[in-house]
């Protein structure tokens, strides 16, 4: 959930299991809560975020709460605990709609400079 709107871009975008929203004029706060509060199951939802108040309307609706760096701790433990593979697959490449995308989702520019 982001604050503000993504210039050019949809509100929405959706790369696998990830999905990015921008809020536009409304804050990413108030967009959470109203969506923990039509939740028919908000206790189903974790809430990552250090802001307080955002926390504590999360508890209100019933939502599980991890502050960001606990998050990222259990990110970093479940990398650890991942099998790797002893040579990286290197055969797995991006189309060209795929890169460019990628490219415009990251803010880079699309042709090199």
């Amino acid at each position: 959930m982001c604050d503000g709107s993504r210039p050019g871009e949809q509100a929405l975008t959706h790369h696998g299991r990830i999905t990015l929203r921008w809020t536009g004029a409304t804050s990413a706060d108030a967009v959470i809560e109203s969506l923990l509060q039509a939740s028919s199951h908000a206790r189903q939802h974790v809430v990552v975020s250090n802001d307080r108040a955002v926390q504590s309307a999360a508890r209100r609706h019933g939502a599980q709460v991890l502050p960001g760096d606990r998050f990222l701790s259990h990110l970093a433990l479940d990398a650890r605990r991942t099998p790797r593979t002893a040579e990286p697959n290197r055969d797995v490449h991006l189309d060209e709609a795929a890169t460019r995308r990628w490219m415009r989702e990251l803010g880079l520019p699309e042709e090199p400079e």
